[in-house]
């Protein structure tokens, strides 16, 4: 399984690897759901839809388990902190 990375703040820490030249501008995410059973251990998968302008549809997945660590740590992160005390929740 590939873990995800976790980037709290991209305005400081910016990934490197992701410039224009590799880039589909302009998607959006769609959808969101779990798929039960979705692993050789029977756990479930988080599946995200990303629509790309040309009409396009990206599927993704990871593991719903590192997909909920990635939330809490997002959501334990000083920018979703500001957030939370500028304009609540």
């Amino acid at each position: 399984m590939i873990p995800l990375q976790i980037r709290p703040n991209l305005e400081t820490a910016p990934w490197d690897d992701i410039t224009d030249d590799n880039l589909a501008d302009g998607g959006t995410i769609e959808r969101v759901g779990l798929l039960p059973n979705a692993t050789r251990r029977g756990r479930p998968a988080f599946v995200l839809v990303v629509r790309l302008p040309d009409g396009r549809a990206v599927l993704a997945q990871t593991t719903w388990a590192l997909m909920e660590g990635a939330v809490r740590a997002l959501g334990a992160s000083p920018v979703a902190d500001l957030d939370r005390r500028e304009h609540g929740s």
